[in-house]
C-alpha cells in the first residue's frame, strides 16, 4: 500500500442512523486510520449516537483519528429539492475549507443520502470521492415522486471527482448514469472475520428462548417494507401453512414498520411461528442459532447481511437482485416480491437442498469478501 506523506482525508456522513455501508466503512477506518502517513478526519451528524460511539472506539483504540460533529442531519426533502439544503451546505463548506482536506470521501447509501456533503465538498473546492453501494435509479425502487428525484439525482452523479462501487452490477448501473469507467473503482464488500465469534448452536438457542430441534430461518434488516420485503416472508410462511412442519422464523431488526409487519403476522394467523427481534449490535448470536437466513429485499446492493450469513455457514435464500443476483447460485435465488416461489425455497431448505451448495459458495466468498487486501483497494479508489 503506497502512501503519500501526511495525507489528509475527510470522510462526511451526515445519516442519522447506521446501514450496512457505514459498517463495512468503519472497518475500512478502522485500518485506515493506524496507516502511516494519514489523518483521517470525520464529520458525522450529532444524532447518529452509534456512529459516533464507533467512531470514538477506534481512536481511542490508537487510531488516528478527529471527530468533528455536524448540528444537522440528512432529512428526505432537502434531498430531493437542493434549494432547501442550501444552508447546511453552506455550513458544511465552511468546516470543509476550514480542515483542508486533500480528498473529501462521502458515504451514501444512495445517492441522495449526505447529498449535502457532494455539494458542501465542491463548493468548498475539495477532491471528492462517493462510496455509493447503490446506484438504483427511484423509478426502480418504485419510490414516489420517481421521475422528479432521478431529475435531481442525475445532477448528484455529476458532482463528486470519482466513485468507490461494490460491484461490477453497480459499476454499470454508475456507467448508466453518465459515468465513465475511468472514474470508477469497484471494491468489493469487505467482511473481517476476525470481528465475528461463533457460538455453539444450542447455547445461543437457549439464550433466544429457541427449541433446540427445530429449524430457524432469520431475516436480518432494517423493518423498511419498501425496500427490505419482510411482508414477503410473512405472506411466504402464511401460504406454506402445515408444510413448514415446526419451524420457526426470526425477523431481527429495528425500524418504522414494526408494528405494521407484526398486524400482519397477527392477520394472517401466523403469530406464534414468528419472533420479532430487535436490531443486535453483535449478530454472533443469531447467525450461530440459524439454519438459514431469508434475504427477501425489493432492491439491494451486496448486503452485508449475505456475506455474513455465507460466513456462518448457512444458505441465504434471496431475491434475484443486484450484487445478490451476481454472487449466490440460482438455486438459492427467488423473483423479488414472489412469496409462492419464497415459499418452494423455504420448503427447499427444509429438506437439505440449499445446504449443499453452502461449502462452494464459502469457498467463493473467500476469494471476493473475506479477503485482507480489502482496505488497501478502498485506499487505493479513494487516492486513484
Amino acid at each position: 500500500m503506497s502512501v503519500l506523506p501526511r495525507k489528509r482525508l475527510l470522510f462526511y456522513d451526515d445519516a442519522d442512523s447506521i446501514g450496512g455501508h457505514e459498517v463495512i466503512a468503519l472497518k475500512y477506518l478502522q485500518h485506515l486510520a493506524c496507516q502511516e502517513g494519514l489523518e483521517i478526519l470525520f464529520l458525522c451528524s450529532e444524532t447518529n449516537r452509534l456512529l459516533r460511539e464507533k467512531l470514538e472506539g477506534i481512536r481511542k483504540s490508537g487510531g488516528n483519528l478527529a471527530i468533528v460533529p455536524l448540528p444537522f442531519h440528512h432529512r428526505p426533502l432537502p434531498g430531493m429539492i437542493p434549494p432547501l439544503a442550501l444552508p447546511s451546505v453552506v455550513r458544511a463548506a465552511r468546516t470543509m475549507r476550514a480542515l483542508a482536506p486533500d480528498v473529501v470521501v462521502v458515504l451514501q447509501g444512495s445517492i441522495e443520502i449526505s447529498s449535502i456533503g457532494l455539494m458542501a465538498s465542491r463548493l468548498a473546492g475539495c477532491r471528492t470521492v462517493s462510496y455509493l453501494p447503490l446506484a438504483q435509479s427511484r423509478v426502480d425502487m418504485g419510490a414516489s415522486w420517481a421521475r422528479l428525484r432521478d431529475a435531481v439525482n442525475g445532477w448528484y452523479y455529476r458532482l463528486p471527482d470519482r466513485f468507490i462501487a461494490i460491484s461490477e452490477r453497480q459499476a454499470e448501473r454508475l456507467r448508466s448514469h453518465g459515468i465513465p469507467w475511468d472514474r470508477i473503482s469497484v471494491v468489493p464488500n469487505y467482511l473481517d472475520r476476525g470481528s465475528f465469534e461463533r457460538l455453539d448452536r444450542g447455547e445461543a438457542r437457549l439464550r433466544l428462548g429457541l427449541d433446540p430441534e427445530a429449524f430457524v430461518f432469520g431475516a436480518i434488516g432494517r423493518l423498511v417494507v419498501k425496500q427490505k420485503g419482510q411482508d414477503v416472508l410473512i405472506r411466504a410462511i402464511a401460504r406454506l401453512g402445515e408444510t413448514a412442519g415446526a419451524a420457526k422464523f426470526l425477523i431481527v431488526g429495528d425500524g418504522p414498520d414494526l408494528s405494521r409487519l407484526a398486524e400482519l403476522a397477527s392477520e394472517l394467523g401466523i403469530s406464534p411461528r414468528i419472533d420479532f427481534l430487535p436490531w443486535q449490535p453483535r449478530p454472533d448470536l443469531v447467525y450461530s442459532a440459524l439454519d438459514a437466513l431469508v434475504l427477501p429485499s425489493r432492491f439491494e446492493g451486496v448486503p452485508l447481511v449475505m456475506l455474513e450469513g455465507v460466513y456462518y455457514g448457512i444458505p441465504v435464500l434471496a431475491s434475484a437482485i443486484g450484487g445478490v443476483e451476481e454472487y449466490l447460485p440460482r438455486d438459492w435465488l427467488f423473483p423479488p416480491g414472489d412469496a409462492d416461489a419464497l415459499g418452494v425455497r423455504i420448503r427447499e431448505a427444509l429438506e437439505g437442498k440449499p445446504a449443499k451448495l453452502v461449502p462452494e459458495v464459502r469457498g467463493r466468498f473467500e476469494k471476493v469478501f473475506f479477503r485482507d487486501s480489502a482496505p488497501a483497494e478502498f485506499l487505493d479508489g479513494i487516492l486513484a
